[in-house]
């Protein structure tokens, strides 16, 4: 979504459409955030199918409602860590500089894992909730953390796009 225009040098292109950068940041993000929600909801009807087609039990509905919450929040905690992804896009002026990012950040997650921080690295924080890697004594500030994350990515991409020499 935030490195394509630089790899295509389509850049100049879109910046020439009378759209405020405001705007067409916005409108990324809220694609992000659509199509997250959309792959979501294909792997939620996708894991309920073959659930059902390999015979697991029906369980009760608490138990439905209780997965579908914990689904749903541990999607919007994974789309709110995407954000600062689109800042390294823009400042890399492609899709690599992210992707090493992303390495980065999952070596640091397995880190502060093993040393008992998890709970307070954003991009761990979706994996805790779901109880993926045991219990994480998640607080409320490790929410937190994971929003202002969110926040400083949109943030530092507003700004960048906003400041940086777009000569390309």
């Amino acid at each position: 979504m935030f490195g394509r225009e630089f790899a295509d040098g389509t850049l100049k292109d879109l910046l020439a459409v009378p759209i405020s950068r405001a705007m067409l940041l916005l409108a990324k993000f809220i694609v992000v955030i659509l199509w997250s929600l959309i792959l979501t909801a294909m792997l939620f009807i996708v894991c309920f199918l073959l659930g059902a087609a390999i015979g697991l039990s029906q369980g009760t509905p608490e138990v439905f409602w209780h997965g579908t919450a914990t689904l749903a929040v541990a999607a919007c905690l994974v789309i709110v860590t995407v954000f600062p992804f689109a800042f390294f896009a823009s400042v890399g002026r492609g899709y690599l500089l992210p992707m090493g990012v992303t390495l980065l950040v999952a070596v640091l997650g397995n880190i502060v894992a093993v040393a008992g921080w998890a709970n307070y690295f954003p991009w761990a924080v979706p994996a805790l909730h779901v109880e993926l890697a045991g219990r994480g004594n998640l607080e409320p500030v490790s929410y937190l953390l994971v929003f202002l994350t969110g926040l400083a990515g949109m943030a530092g991409t507003y700004f960048w796009w906003r400041c940086a020499d777009q000569n390309r």
